[in-house]
């Protein structure tokens, strides 16, 4: 059983099934969805578009939120950006939310039919992801894929680096761990990119969301395990094919 990785959703094979799944999309989403769980929000639900995210809260009704960005500000309708910093900083304990992001929720739902299970990472809880990753890989006994988020279906070099400090991540605790060449190519980039988060910041997503005015919310992204929180993808039973996040249960 090895970890492999793909540079994007459109490189997922049809024929092609793993025991687990990680999906990065570090500016903004998986960073976002981290920022949820860890400050405790109980429910936390994944919609495929702005239209969908409207609907689930027409029928939700009191208590769920919508959160979401387009273009670096809030999306028309929403009751919040995709703001970490603000979440960080609050109780999100008796707050439900429905997320949408321009490219993390719809390459969770097009990956999710070719896995068993799947968390989401990002640079705040690198260490736990990489924990979740051999816990699943050990529970299976299947090959494990990482997808790079990326934007609009192109390569993103936000997450690709995100998923080589994973991966160290990983080969730290479990030296013995297998890695594809793809999943090397982004463990061996992370290693000589000297100043991952200037790397970072002068990535493409870095530099849109920089001239957005949001420099605050990447910095915010840049703090590698700020959280001891592994994040796992659910079906959410009552609502058919709706997925949503929690926190996952390391052993």
């Amino acid at each position: 059983m090895k970890v492999d990785l793909i540079f994007g959703p459109k490189d997922l094979r049809e024929d092609r099934h793993y025991g687990g799944s990680l999906v990065i999309d570090i500016l903004r989403a998986t960073s976002v969805m981290t920022t949820l769980v860890a400050r405790g929000a109980p429910a936390v639900l994944l919609a495929k578009n702005i239209d969908h995210a409207k609907e689930l809260k027409s029928t939700l009704g009191e208590g769920w939120y919508t959160s979401g960005s387009r273009h670096g500000k809030k999306v028309d309708g929403f009751d919040y950006a995709n703001a970490m910093i603000d979440f960080d900083k609050s109780d999100l304990t008796q707050q439900n939310f429905i997320l949408s992001t321009t490219n993390g929720t719809g390459t969770i739902y097009r990956t999710w039919p070719q896995t068993k299970h799947m968390v989401v990472g990002a640079l705040l809880n690198a260490s736990a992801t990489a924990s979740a990753i051999w816990q699943i890989l050990q529970r299976t006994k299947e090959d494990f894929l990482i997808v790079i988020s990326g934007v609009r279906g192109e390569y993103s070099l936000d997450d690709a680096l995100t998923a080589g400090v994973i991966l160290e991540k990983l080969l730290e605790q479990h030296p013995a761990c297998q890695l594809t060449d793809e999943a090397r190519t982004c463990l061996l980039l992370s290693r000589g990119a000297g100043d991952i988060k200037e790397e970072l910041l002068n990535s493409r997503t870095g530099v849109y969301l920089t001239e957005a005015g949001l420099s605050d919310e990447i910095g915010f992204t840049l703090q590698i395990d700020k959280y001891d929180v592994a994040i796992e993808v659910q079906e959410i039973g009552h609502m058919p094919n709706v997925l949503g996040i929690a926190q996952l249960a390391l052993l």
